[in-house]
Formats: structure tokens, sequence, C-alpha cells
């Protein structure tokens, strides 16, 4: 992670494949505007922990019985023993699925146009740092979509009376009064007679 500028574009993450900064997310060859972003998930994708617990059992019991077959020898020799390589083969996939497989931990960002990019990392520390980077990204442009022109993390010294980030508290502040001058607008639309 690092908190670089480039052009005049704050860079506040970069990895191997994705690069975030003030104004643009790029994801290996792909850019996307931050201020078209419209939402944004984190969330841990792994395999369900009963479903795949339930296949490794039934691959254990299969792989009991395909051995009882083998040792009673109701079966022939050869299909005995591929059903046994078959099984071993189920129960070790089964296993890892159940027991090895780490999570995927997956971004999802929405735009304007409704398009979502899905942004997949294996390790939790890269997927924690992109997701707050982008979010950091977000506020900084809406504070910027706002009247905060002037405002820039690099330009903030720690003498500085000012806030280090726009708070969410300040994001909601100034995005509720901007509805309530859209419905002051859409009010003053209406036709209204002093009877009602």
């Amino acid at each position: 992670m690092s908190s670089s500028t480039i052009g005049g574009d704050e860079e506040f993450y970069r990895d191997d494949l994705a690069k975030v900064s003030r104004l643009w997310l790029t994801d290996e060859t792909t850019s996307y505007a931050i201020r078209t972003l419209t939402k944004l998930n984190l969330r841990e994708q792994r395999s369900p922990p009963i479903t795949t617990t339930a296949l490794f059992f039934v691959c254990l019991g299969l792989t009991f019985f395909t051995v009882v077959y083998l040792v009673r020898g109701t079966v022939p020799l050869v299909l005995a023993w591929l059903l046994i390589s078959m099984s071993l083969l189920l129960l070790m996939g089964s296993a890892w699925f159940a027991f090895i497989k780490k999570p995927i931990y997956l971004i999802e960002a929405v735009f304007l146009d409704g398009s979502v990019v899905k942004i997949a990392r294996r390790k939790q520390q890269q997927a924690l740092g992109m997701h707050s980077a982008i979010n950091k990204a977000m506020l900084l442009q809406k504070g910027y979509d706002f009247g905060l022109a002037d405002y820039s993390i690099s330009q903030q010294t720690e003498s500085s009376n000012q806030p280090d980030t726009v708070t969410a508290a300040d994001l909601v502040r100034t995005q509720t009064a901007q509805k309530n001058r859209r419905m002051r607008r859409f009010m003053a639309m209406l036709p209204y007679s002093k009877d009602d």
C-alpha cells in the first residue's frame, strides 16, 4: 500500500494487479472513474461449510464401502480398485474444499450505468487495503462534488486544524442538505391551491 502523488492524482493503493487513486480505480488493464462509483461491497467468499463437510463424509463412506467390496471380493478386482481410486480422489477433493481451501475476498464495485466490477483477492490484507482505498477515494470524490474542491490529504499538515479525512457525518450532512434542496425544488413545482 502506498500513498503517493502522481501528476496531481494522489495514489492510495497499489498491488501487482490494481491501483486506486483519488480519481481512478485501475484493475489489471481497465480503468474506472471513481466519480461514477455508486456502491462498494466487500465480502468473503468461501465454500459452504455444511455442504463441503457433508460431501467429505459421503466420500468417506463411499471409500469405506469400496474397501469392503474389495475385501469381500463381491466385485471384480479391477472394478474394485477403480472404485477405490475414484473414491479416494473424491475424498481428497472434498477434504480440500472442506478443510484446506482459503476464502476469496471479493470487492464489488457498482457504477452509475449499473455495471458491476468484481475484483477478487486471495489475501485478506490486500482486499481490506483496496476496499479502504476505494472508500477513501469515494469520500474525497463526493467531497469534491459537494464543493470541497481544494481539499486534498496531501496538502494537510499535522498542525492544520482541518480533519485528515472527510468523515461519514460530514458526508451525511451534505447529502441531507442536497436532498432537502431537491425536495424544496420538487415541492415548488407541484400545483397547489390554498383551499387544500
